[in-house]
């Protein structure tokens, strides 16, 4: 489900698996393949990596939770989420360089800097001289020997959902540990509700109350467990696999003009026209869950609420709409898109 702009055609795209690596190197994994150009996609691919900082004997605390313009950010759980908002942290962008920038880490080729604190390649730990590295795991689960880099290593990229990442600062040939959050991974993971793999665990997911039909910001999501929510909860979807906390400011129904069912490359959807004063009040929430830096719209969606039931969730991926630009698209049929258009033109 999505929103999009008109007449948008979405290009055809082949993910590649890499394949694991272990080797140690001075550089980051930027050999050629096929995925190179678009993963991980926007608004598509939701990966978790675990990450951690470890200075000579023991990991810093996790990196406080910060938002990101581009999709790639932490919610304080010692875990970086990819699930890019726009090119800039899509593809050959999506590295550990674009995390880094949402925090209080520098990290250069023999220097690391974490809150005001510098180490250099050559300064000791433990009465050891010791150097500036990160270890990449392609897989967290799996663990074993890590790939060590040296330099450039902002720009390593990331490559598939399960990595981990230790930055370090460590004597030359000491085992650098996993981050802790290796451990439980795919539970935070799930957790985050990215896919089958927002920052809400289910159970604790807390919602505004639906009183009316219209559009909600979406605060997070959770899976849903046995096809129920957790209490207080809005949801689940159409779907029955998500469910959905939302946000205050609700825009209610009365802003849509006119809503129609249309076939558009073999798939039904719901066409939806808004008034002059319900575009601009609908944008007013476009921004706000575009940029996602507001715990009202954390999860950058919107919930499209028709006969008091989440229709669809889409994610936001624009700042802004015209009046006609807006549709409400899922697994319809022709007789469930004309049924959702009556419900919502009332």
């Amino acid at each position: 489900m999505r929103l999009a702009r008109w007449g948008a055609v979405p290009a055809a795209i082949v993910i590649v698996a890499g394949s694991g690596c272990t080797d140690k190197g001075d550089g980051p994994d930027t050999s050629p393949s096929a995925d190179d150009a678009v993963a991980p996609v926007v608004n598509e691919d939701h990966w978790h990596a675990a990450f951690g900082v470890f200075v000579c004997d023991e990991f810093l605390a996790d990196v406080p939770t910060f938002e990101s313009p581009v999709g790639i950010h932490t919610h304080g759980d010692g875990v970086i989420h990819i699930h890019p908002f726009s090119d800039e942290g899509a593809g050959a962008n999506a590295t550990l360089g674009a995390f880094l920038d949402g925090t209080r880490i520098d990290l250069e080729d023999g220097a690391l800097e974490v809150d005001g604190v510098t180490w250099h390649d050559g300064e000791e730990c433990n009465g050891r001289p010791a150097q500036v590295m990160v270890a990449k795991w392609d897989d967290a689960a799996a663990g074993g020997d890590p790939q060590i880099v040296t330099g450039d290593m902002t720009g390593i990229r990331f490559r598939a959902d399960g990595e981990a990442y230790t930055i370090a600062f460590a004597p030359e040939g000491h085992d650098v540990p996993l981050p802790p959050s290796a451990a439980n991974l795919v539970e935070l993971g799930q957790a985050d509700g990215g896919g089958p793999t927002t920052t809400a665990i289910p159970g604790t997911l807390e919602s505004e109350p639906m009183a009316e039909d219209g559009f909600y910001p979406v605060r997070a999501t959770a899976p849903a467990t046995e096809a129920a929510c957790p209490p207080g909860t809005a949801g689940p979807d159409s779907s029955d696999s998500e469910c959905f906390a939302v946000g205050r400011g609700a825009i209610g129904m009365e802003v849509v003009d006119s809503a129609e069912a249309d076939q558009q490359a073999g798939q039904w959807l719901v066409r939806l026209t808004l008034t002059d004063e319900g575009i601009d009040r609908f944008n007013e929430l476009a921004a706000i869950c575009f940029a996602g830096e507001q715990a009202e719209c954390a999860a950058h969606r919107v919930a499209i609420v028709v006969g008091g039931r989440i229709r669809s969730a889409p994610t936001i991926n624009n700042p802004s709409y015209e009046a006609d630009q807006i549709q409400i698209s899922g697994d319809f049929s022709e007789d469930e898109a004309k049924e959702l258009a009556d419900f919502v033109a009332g």
